[in-house]
């Protein structure tokens, strides 16, 4: 069975910016979200929403944490509004794909999903996402496609070969490359 978890990913690691220029609320709630804390990050990322309105960083990763705490419809509403500042930013893309995709709108999620990888290329995270929403969408040959470039991208994701077992198993296919 394919994993159907809000399966959100925190991509730090992408957003470096100058300590100066992040407000202390957001890069607080940033180092709590790496923690795992999601409920303690929640706070202080509704913090620097409010004290930056118009920062997609902040609405992404206030979505992010407001997903993890069962938020979901306002975890949606949040990636729209970091999408509304910045139409290409791809890690909001991806977190409002797999919100989609937890909400069952799979159609709406290959979209978002994508847009995503069109502009960031090399990532893995949207690539499983979007094996599981073509899953849905009844586009196996796609999904397989999906998983496979996640796999080259990230050989140690471990649901994508699952999700890719899974799939060879309802099609008969069985190569990995």
């Amino acid at each position: 069975m394919l994993v159907k978890g809000l399966c959100l990913v925190c991509l730090i690691a992408g957003f470096f910016v100058a300590e100066d220029q992040r407000s202390s609320f957001l890069s607080q709630g940033l180092t709590l979200l790496q923690k795992g804390e999601y409920k303690e990050a929640l706070a202080l990322l509704r913090r620097a929403v409010e004290e930056h309105p118009l920062s997609e960083e902040a609405h992404n990763y206030y979505g992010f944490a407001l997903g993890r705490t069962g938020g979901l419809s306002e975890a949606i509403e949040e990636f729209n509004k970091a999408l509304k500042l910045n139409p290409r930013y791809p890690e909001a893309l991806y977190n409002l794909g797999a919100a989609l995709n937890v909400e069952g709108q799979y159609a709406t999620a290959v979209h978002n999903l994508q847009t995503a990888l069109s502009l960031q290329p090399n990532f893995p995270e949207a690539e499983k996402e979007l094996g599981f929403a073509l899953t849905q969408t009844g586009d196996l040959a796609g999904a397989i496609q999906a998983l496979r470039r996640a796999i080259r991208q990230r050989p140690n994701m471990v649901t994508a070969y699952n999700e890719l077992g899974l799939l060879y198993a309802r099609t008969g296919e069985s190569e990995v490359g």
